[in-house]
Formats: C-alpha cells, sequence, structure tokens
C-alpha cells in the first residue's frame, strides 16, 4: 500500500483569517444565501478573528488552533488540494461526525443543519430531507410485500447508476453517519420522483443485483447470530438500512458487476 504526504496543511488561524477576510467574502455570503438564513439553518463562518469557535456547532474555544481541528472541505484523498479555502474548523465531535462527500454542498446543507452531536441516522437525514418525506419513505418501505432491505438495496444501485452520488469516502475504515444520512436521504429524493428500479435496470441486471444482495443479506445474518449486532437493533428499520449499507463491500459483488462501474465510491 502507497501512502501520499499531505505536505503542507494550513494553519489553524491563517483559515480563521481566509473566512473573515474579504478574499473569502463573496464565497461566503454565496453559501450563507443558499444555506443559511433562518434560526434553524446558519453556518457559523467567523466575524471576529478573536472569538474561535466551531464552524458547524458554534462551540467557543480559547483559541483557532485549541479543541478546534482542521476540516477539508474536500476530502484530501480526492483532490490532494491543501490550499486555506479547502479548510474549516471544527471540534472534534463535528468534524468526526461531518460527511465526507466529494461534493461540498453536502457538507455546507450539515453544516447549516447541524445543531448537536447525534448517534441517529434519522437525526443526520434529517439535515437533507423534510421529517414529512423520511416519514412517507419509511411507510412506504414498511408497507412493501417484499423484504425492506432489498428496496433499499436496489434504490442504492438507482443512485450510482444515474449518478447522484460520485463519491463517498471512509473514515479510519468506516462510514461517518452523516455520510450514510447523505445516501439515504438521495434515495429518499429518488423515491419521491417515482423512479422504480425496473425505470432503469434490465431484467437480466435486476436478477444480478438481486443475488448479490442475497450473499450480503446472508452474512449479516451469520453476523447477527454471532452476536456482532443486537437482534433488537436488527429489527430496527433505520439500523437495518444500516446493516445492508455496511454489507456494500467489493467481497459481495461478482467480477461482472464491478465491470459495470456501479461501485464508483469506496464503502
Amino acid at each position: 500500500m502507497t501512502f501520499r504526504n499531505r505536505g503542507y496543511t494550513p494553519r489553524s488561524i491563517l483559515i480563521a483569517e481566509y473566512w473573515t477576510s474579504e478574499v473569502s467574502e463573496a464565497r461566503r455570503l454565496e453559501i450563507e444565501s443558499k444555506y443559511s438564513g433562518s434560526r434553524d439553518k446558519k453556518i457559523f463562518f467567523p466575524t471576529d478573528i478573536k472569538k474561535p469557535h466551531c464552524f458547524a456547532c458554534n462551540i467557543p474555544s480559547l483559541q483557532w488552533d485549541r479543541k478546534l481541528e482542521r476540516c477539508h472541505i474536500i476530502p484530501w484523498s480526492l483532490t490532494q488540494d491543501q490550499s486555506v479555502s479547502n479548510f474549516v474548523l471544527m471540534c472534534r465531535d463535528c468534524h468526526r461526525a461531518s460527511p465526507t462527500i466529494k461534493e461540498e454542498v453536502y457538507l455546507w446543507n450539515w453544516m447549516a443543519s447541524r445543531r448537536r452531536a447525534s448517534e441517529l441516522l434519522q437525526d443526520e437525514v434529517l439535515c437533507f430531507v423534510t421529517e414529512e418525506d423520511l416519514t412517507n419513505y419509511l411507510k412506504d418501505l414498511s408497507l412493501n410485500n417484499e423484504n425492506p432491505s432489498i428496496c433499499c438495496w436496489f434504490d442504492m444501485f438507482m443512485l450510482e447508476r444515474l449518478g447522484k452520488l460520485t463519491e463517498v469516502i471512509p473514515v479510519q475504515g468506516e462510514m461517518p453517519l452523516s455520510s450514510k444520512a447523505v445516501v439515504l436521504s438521495e434515495i429518499i429524493k429518488l423515491k419521491k420522483s417515482g423512479l422504480t428500479p425496473s425505470d432503469i435496470f434490465t431484467e437480466s441486471e435486476m436478477i444480478q443485483l438481486y443475488n448479490s444482495f442475497q450473499s450480503g443479506e446472508d452474512d449479516i445474518l451469520k453476523d447477527v447470530k454471532n452476536g456482532d449486532y443486537r437482534e433488537t437493533d436488527y429489527d430496527s428499520m433505520m439500523d437495518r438500512f444500516v446493516l445492508i449499507y455496511e454489507s456494500r463491500r467489493f467481497k459481495h459483488l461478482s467480477q461482472d458487476t464491478k465491470q459495470q462501474g456501479l461501485f464508483d465510491y469506496a464503502i
């Protein structure tokens, strides 16, 4: 395995100075106009260089380089961009929880909705979709006569085939909850549009995808029996989605499926 040196990383104070400077003013105002603008949605860009704080949750810090971490806007592994304009400052909890996705729109949307650390996928999804849309999607899944997990599985492949989500980057081998929330929110938007798998895939592709799902489902059932997952979690609709999502690994796919490019982002 080859490790690439990230080289120079700008100091925290330089990142703070960039976001308070005239250089970033036009960009900052554009971001705020798109994602902020109400008491419920706000990105806490610094307005006073003497008041260090997390850009996402606004928790204060004594210094910019104390208890605040430098967070890439677009993950380094995708761009190798170490310029000051590709960084924001966050507390440790927000940095670890932030989505690691190629399109920066998801990070800004998440930051604007961020208020507290959450360990619930449902809370994170509400950063991107309305509670009504989430409720309707879960209701549709629960009313489906087929295994609801297979619906999630096909929905995720639909996203990839349509290019709705390009790259999601794992952090230390795991997916941040917010990144999973982005995927689920995009699925909810896709389903709301009325598209179905049969609109996207051929019959032979549907069969191939179903077979790869069965492989992943079998592995999850083994993990449950071995005690790696709690049975109560497995019965929960949201947690079941997470388990299926985590099961999407290359080892569950045939070589033909890989060649079709259906897995363009890392899991």
